[in-house]
């Protein structure tokens, strides 16, 4: 009966509320706490951003957009999202401000153009009547085909500034803007030669074209009656007709352009960016289409493309790293904004492309930069080997020896592992001997290492080869350490391999025979006269083709990390 009346008054105090039961965290605080916890979760980004909308709050809805864009600047829907709330809440200034700042984020965005256009005729210069509008219009719509103008799905941009300039009846103009137009390879190409010659039709002719080019068509037509004639007698037809084949030939150009590129573009089938992974193919052709296009040789179009690559494969640093060296020998005042779009925006968690940075910062004079880019990645990646060598060694190019020695020692105390402390001993003792000369601190360095790390016979083998490597050589040196290391826990392979290595050195460099037998009758009862060379050799297994065989190998193995002090 006790034992029911406890159980029931537990079950009554798990169930009643109290007054210090906190509240649930609201949908908002749960989608935040998502992506401060994985800033990498999209879906959370995107679930967040629908809320603080519907709750039509400024001040929430710059902070959640804010933060997105940030991280995914190509996402060029959530800057007209945040322009939209900005002009509802804070008018059209701060709208022009948030659809600027995304130009600079994507500015071969046709659809961001399409809609900053719309605003800046219905808001921003709503209020200003007259010509001082219409040229403003007109610079805006210029900045946008200067900057977006040669995309190849730019077609709806060229298009709406057609029918703008229709809008003012400016017919000249539209002519100019067609001129450029059917130059350039678009999707839409032919088209666009369709309406030009439909335009030319229906319009005056000394409307469309210029004072100078319509004198002109009149000379070639006054001489040419069998193009008056095929007009029906219509000179002005006539004139217009040769306006039009004029163009015939820029046409056939573009069309040819657009017939080379064509392939590439159908296999584009993921233009904007997106997290999600791009297929193989895609990716592929990515990169033959670069190819393709720096072969060409047209350098505006072939950054146009770069561009337009990096918004599909922002996540690919192999497309930022070819698109920052192919302008090192062209445009290298562009290489460092390369870097840093990709590297504090697009890859923050890609350690390659800041070693790659970093690399070139140094190359190219600015090692302090190099050495900020390296700390602030090793900031991320603490355990980083390759950063905290690049670092070392960036420190040691520079002449700062102290400083090198210094980071090696601390990447020696910060190590994860043991695995990782010998393998940075082995770097350190191999600078030391090597950069520094202090031969003794080096071998101090490996012993210590030992210590920690007694069962990896890297460090044997280095403290082997610091000792063979002494002029002369001392023989009792390099007797500790191979007794040290044939009474060590090794595994049984390193040791044999050690005690073939024993005994080539007590035969090239020992004093004492008797040391030498002794040596020799160990390791062929440990190990067995076919296992002398300590490898799978062909015709090695005798003893006397044992030795043939030791006579080849070297005296010496090369230091393990040589390469990473170089």
């Amino acid at each position: 009966m006790a034992d029911s009346t406890i159980v029931a008054t537990e079950s009554a105090d798990i169930s009643a509320p109290t007054d210090t039961q906190e509240e649930p965290p609201s949908e908002k605080e749960r989608y935040w706490s998502a992506v401060r916890a994985n800033p990498c979760d999209f879906d959370s980004w995107t679930y967040l951003m629908q809320v603080v909308e519907s709750e039509d709050n400024i001040e929430s809805v710059r902070e959640a957009f804010e933060a997105f864009l940030e991280r995914y600047p190509y996402c060029f829907g959530y800057w007209k999202k945040l322009a939209d709330m900005e002009l509802r809440h804070s008018g059209a200034s701060a709208a022009n401000a948030i659809y600027r700042r995304g130009f600079e984020a994507v500015s071969l965005s046709v659809d961001l153009w399409l809609h900053y256009l719309d605003f800046a005729q219905n808001y921003l210069y709503r209020m200003e009547l007259g010509p001082p509008s219409v040229e403003k219009m007109q610079g805006l719509y210029e900045e946008a085909i200067r900057t977006a103008g040669l995309e190849f799905r730019s077609d709806r941009l060229w298009e709406n500034y057609l029918e703008w300039a229709m809008s003012q009846n400016n017919f000249a103009l539209m002519r100019h803007i067609y001129d450029r137009l059917l130059a350039v390879p678009t999707q839409y190409y032919s088209k666009h030669f369709g309406q030009f010659r439909e335009f030319v039709r229906l319009y005056p002719t000394n409307q469309i074209f210029s004072a100078e080019e319509y004198e002109s068509l009149q000379g070639e037509v006054a001489g040419d009656a069998a193009a008056v004639t095929a007009a029906g007698g219509d000179v002005d037809a006539a004139l217009k007709e040769k306006g039009v084949q004029r163009r015939q030939v820029i046409h056939q150009h573009a069309e040819d352009e657009v017939r080379k590129r064509w392939s590439y573009e159908e296999n584009v089938k993921r233009p904007y960016f997106h997290v999600k992974p791009l297929e193989a193919f895609q990716l592929s052709n990515w990169r033959d289409y670069l190819d393709f296009e720096i072969l060409q040789g047209n350098e505006e179009r072939i950054l146009v493309l770069f561009e337009r690559c990096l918004i599909a494969c922002a996540l690919y640093e192999d497309y930022w790293i070819k698109y920052a060296n192919y302008l090192e020998s062209r445009r290298p005042e562009k290489v460092k904004d390369v870097y840093r779009r990709a590297c504090t925006i697009h890859l923050r968690h890609k350690p390659n492309i800041h070693l790659t940075w970093a690399l070139y910062e140094e190359a190219t004079g600015s090692p302090d930069e190099a050495f900020r880019v390296l700390s602030n990645l090793l900031k991320s990646f603490p355990g980083l080997i390759a950063g905290r060598l690049q670092l070392i060694n960036l420190e040691r190019r520079r002449g700062n020896k102290d400083k090198a020695a210094s980071l090696y020692e601390k990447a020696i105390e910060s190590a994860d592992s043991a695995e990782d402390c010998t393998f940075f001993s082995i770097q350190y003792a191999t600078f030391l001997a090597r950069v520094t000369g202090n031969r003794t601190k080096a071998k101090e360095v490996l012993k210590v290492a030992l210590s920690k790390d007694s069962k990896n016979k890297r460090v044997y083998f280095q403290l082997l080869d610091f000792e063979m490597n002494e002029r002369p050589v001392n023989e009792l040196a390099v007797e500790n350490v191979f007794s040290l290391a044939l009474e060590s826990d090794l595994l049984p392979s390193a040791k044999q391999e050690l005690s073939q290595r024993h005994i080539i050195f007590l035969q090239q460099h020992g004093s004492d025979p008797v040391t030498l037998r002794k040596a020799t009758l160990d390791h062929k009862e440990q190990y067995g006269s076919s296992a002398f060379t300590g490898r799978k050799r062909k015709g090695a297994t005798t003893a006397a083709a044992a030795n043939q065989q030791a006579a080849k190998v070297p005296r010496a193995a090369p230091e393990n990390g040589a390469a990473a002090a170089a």
